[in-house]
């Protein structure tokens, strides 16, 4: 059984315990991921039992994701909070330029005053 335990807009990671013993299921698993359209990457790590998969990031894509490999074994999704809120949140590029420039924003000013108030002092 897949547990989906973590997704960001572009990304899910399932985990399953039997990875960890049979290299031919996560095999199976990596071709049927890459068998869906819009899928950039499928991999797995059988020391950790997880299989990660990259994809373009449409909802539509994720649940063809989900049905495909659901229709290899049973998927259970995980409740954990942070893949709720990742799951919930729609990518936005807008919304990561503006985060990014008030990081850096917020960086030039703390560096500012840092250095007039080592000019003061």
């Amino acid at each position: 059984m897949l547990v989906l335990v973590h997704e960001t807009p572009y990304r899910m990671r399932f985990n399953d315990p039997a990875m960890k013993h049979n290299a031919n299921w996560g095999t199976l698993l990596v071709e049927t991921a890459y068998s869906v359209p819009g899928v950039t990457s499928a991999e797995t790590n059988r020391l950790t039992g997880s299989l990660i998969v990259h994809h373009s990031g449409s909802a539509p894509q994720r649940d063809a994701i989900l049905q495909r490999l659901g229709a290899q074994t049973a998927i259970t999704i995980s409740q954990d909070p942070q893949m709720s809120g990742a799951a919930s949140r729609p990518f936005s590029l807008d919304g990561a330029i503006e985060a990014l420039g008030n990081a850096v924003m917020q960086r030039i000013i703390d560096r500012a005053f840092h250095a007039m108030a080592a000019a003061i002092l």
